[in-house]
């Protein structure tokens, strides 16, 4: 399940038809009266992004998958909830499940429809759903202080420490949204271990009527301001007009109708753009499909020529290899060569590189590579899978640690870095491995018979 979005709010404010229009769905019971939700909703969204499909086409991948985002409609809350009035155990229960809030509150007039405190009032609405957060992050941690006190300071594969408690403690008394508190890096990593429910990043919806989309109304500047000294986001969307737009499969038909209503996206794509900026955007991408081929294409723009010339230029010659290596390209009519594998040479030239990564990426004492892209290379890409790392295979023999290189027709390289040793084995053969096998079966062979020549050489 990807990132996960609760949606929240007082009975009857349009939660559930939001939910619907966001997940183009109709999971949700949305009805003119409180607690029509009791069970959460759960959908889940694709992250709009142009940019995804055009990269999918250009490094021709057989699957491309989006980021996702998983909206739960959860049940409406009332004075009390932490006290366990109206739904409130279970809609506490749920929130705690979330990663951010995205909290909707009524801002339009409609006689039609009912609210459950019988007047339009989103800040005092906003105020009743805080106090019972807040309240029930003080029981939280009233009892988690108290459980601590009790062990004597004896840590039972203790998460949270008692001074970060005690400072949750401090701003829940004092009414404190927890997310409003400071802490240090330390307490910033116990947060979402918390699972304090003030402590979520959150994001206050103003359900506006459709003429006040743009600029809002006289209810929805009060969120804004409110929102303001909580530190959070504020964003205007009308509900019905969402459900309408949900409705639309056109695409062009969906723009025509954005137009008319003088709104430049959907509230789905409003409500995404919401998120905290963690980095600059523009400033980098990670797609997980052919980045080293895009990375190749950026290198070859920058420097005006092919990426297997560079290497030649950079590497091949100044380490003096003997023979021509073969680069493989992925179009003939282009010409674009692979990046993401394959030039092919013959294992004395390959044990070069072997050298020139067991020297941290210098060669003669010149540096070719940076020592840090050596180290990351060469070390555990996995946790799972300790054996490999990038573009390395990785393990020990007789307790000596080594990084491989291993070729199609049973080539290798082991380089031994403590050791100073280098071990090259060229063929035409090699042993198949079994499923449950790393190593091909003769590689223990090999570097036996090699330690022993070393040991004879040696004497």
């Amino acid at each position: 399940m990807g990132f996960k979005t609760g949606i929240i709010g007082l009975p009857n404010v349009g939660k559930s038809t939001l939910f619907n229009a966001l997940t183009k769905s109709k999971g949700a019971q949305a009805a003119n009266f409180p607690f029509c939700t009791i069970d959460p909703n759960i959908g889940e969204v694709i992250v709009p992004d142009v940019r995804l499909e055009h990269l999918s086409k250009i490094s021709l991948s057989k699957e491309t998958i989006p980021t996702k985002m998983n909206f739960i409609d959860i049940a409406g809350l009332v004075k009390g909830a932490s006290k366990g009035e109206g739904l409130g155990n279970k809609f506490l229960a749920n929130i705690r499940e979330c990663d951010a809030l995205a909290h909707v509150t009524r801002c339009f007039e409609d006689e039609n429809v009912t609210h459950v405190n019988h007047i339009i009032d989103p800040v005092a609405d906003i105020e009743i759903i805080n106090t019972e957060l807040l309240l029930a992050d003080l029981e939280s941690v009233t009892k988690q202080i108290e459980n601590f006190k009790k062990r004597s300071g004896k840590k039972i594969d203790e998460m949270l420490s008692l001074a970060f408690l005690e400072k949750v403690l401090e701003l829940c008394e004092g009414g404190t949204p927890i997310r409003q508190g400071t802490f240090s890096e330390e307490e910033l990593e116990m947060l979402p271990l918390s699972q304090f429910l003030t402590s979520k990043p959150i994001l206050f919806i103003c359900n506006v009527d459709e003429n006040s989309i743009k600029e809002g109304n006289e209810h929805s500047k009060k969120v804004e301001a409110l929102a303001k000294n909580l530190g959070a986001p504020t964003l205007n969307i009308s509900v019905s007009i969402e459900q309408e737009l949900s409705e639309i499969s056109d695409e062009n038909e969906l723009k025509e109708f954005l137009f008319e209503m003088g709104m430049v996206s959907t509230g789905l794509e409003k409500l995404i753009k919401s998120r905290p900026i963690i980095s600059e955007p523009g400033m980098s991408f990670e797609y997980l499909s052919g980045n080293t081929q895009l990375l190749a294409m950026t290198i070859e723009k920058a420097t005006g020529k092919k990426i297997s010339d560079l290497v030649s230029e950079w590497f091949w010659e100044p380490m003096g290899a003997e023979n021509d290596a073969l680069w493989q390209v992925d179009n003939l009519k282009t010409n674009t060569e692979k990046a993401y594998c394959c030039f092919n040479s013959n294992a004395r030239d390959f044990a070069k590189f072997g050298k020139l990564f067991k020297d941290y990426g210098k060669w003669e004492g010149e540096s070719l590579l940076d020592s840090l892209f050596v180290k990351k290379v060469t070390s555990p890409r996995f946790k799972e899978s300790p054996h490999y790392g990038y573009g390395f295979w990785l393990g020990k023999f007789n307790k000596m640690d080594f990084f491989a290189m291993r070729g199609h027709l049973g080539q290798h390289v082991f380089v031994f870095p403590e050791q100073n040793i280098i071990i090259v084995r060229l063929g035409k053969r090699h042993d198949v491995k079994s499923e449950r096998e790393i190593y091909p079966t003769d590689q223990q062979i090999y570097l036996e018979e090699a330690f022993k020549m070393l040991a004879i050489e040696k004497v």
